[in-house]
């Protein structure tokens, strides 16, 4: 029988669905350690494709909203009242949001941060502190969320997501938007025995997106493709001037299964139009990770 002494705390965090996000790691790894890369299915990767489609494209929405409501230095792009830290530094914006809670009874067992960037530059690439008569804009995010490794032990649950891209022209529609991005994971348990670390990679991106947008129903749709790759399986979502993707799932090269989705209105989500002081917006808090892969423990 599997000797799992942490699969617990897995099936807990399965259960609870614990997304936030965090940048600081707090682990301590195992003397020898049994590395596995874990392959994700058809079903899972489909899965984590799509939710990691959706937040990173909520992130775009995110980038292409904030500064469309930063006009002048009358509006403040300054911190929230939450516990967000906000600070300009070579030509970036930037947003740290620190996160703890207690998680099974130990108040050190789960720790959480992001941090963000965005910045506005003029037609010459040089960086501008308003976003009003930019031409282009960059932004970034990296989040890390850690639950476990506590009592001096080395076991425990890790997510990143890694987030670039760059939105050009900032004002006018179409935009064309660029951007790459990843998520891992990292579990460490005993499995089998053994101290045991199980490990998986995704990696999306997308050249020259179109992005629109129209006021007058508050909505956006796009024209392009996006790319994920999860293990043996290549994930492409073609946007056809709509927030519907037509999706294609390759497998060495070869096309197993096509299927459609579709796009939440993030405009919706924000609540846009109630947002008249961008004092109540930060960027970058509002990632979630994708559900974890319920591992075959």
């Amino acid at each position: 029988m599997k000797n799992i002494k942490f699969k617990y705390l897995f099936s807990l965090i399965i259960t609870l669905g614990l997304f936030i996000t965090s940048c600081t790691t707090k682990t301590t790894e195992p003397a020898s350690v049994n590395k596995i890369e874990y392959q994700p299915t058809q079903k899972e990767s489909n899965t984590q494709a799509d939710q990691l489609l959706k937040e990173t494209m909520q992130t775009v929405s995110e980038m292409i909203i904030k500064q469309s409501f930063v006009k002048t230095p009358e509006n403040k792009l300054a911190k929230t009242e939450d516990k967000t830290d906000y600070y300009y530094f070579a030509g970036k914006h930037i947003w740290r949001g620190n996160i703890s809670r207690e998680v099974f009874g130990h108040p050190e067992g789960f720790t959480a941060q992001y941090l963000a960037k965005l910045g506005f530059m003029d037609s010459s690439g040089a960086p501008q502190f308003w976003p009003g008569g930019s031409l282009k804009m960059e932004g970034s995010l990296k989040a890390h969320a850690s639950l476990g490794f506590v009592d001096g032990k080395p076991y425990g649950d890790e997510y990143w997501y890694r987030f670039q891209g760059a939105v050009t022209p900032t004002t006018a529609f179409p935009s064309l938007v660029n951007f790459q991005g990843e998520y891992e994971r990292r579990w460490v348990g005993i499995y089998n025995g053994e101290d045991t670390e199980l490990h998986y990679l995704i990696r999306l991106n997308t050249q020259n997106l179109k992005y629109f947008y129209r006021f007058a129903n508050n909505d956006y749709w796009l024209d392009g493709f996006v790319t994920v790759l999860m293990g043996k399986y290549k994930i492409v979502f073609r946007f056809n001037n709509a927030r519907k993707a037509y999706v294609k799932v390759y497998q060495n090269g070869t096309v197993v299964q096509t299927r459609i989705i579709q796009l939440p209105n993030f405009y919706e989500m924000f609540n846009v139009p109630s947002l008249n002081s961008v004092q109540d917006m930060d960027f970058g808090s509002l990632f979630d990770f994708p559900s974890p892969i319920s591992l075959p423990l």
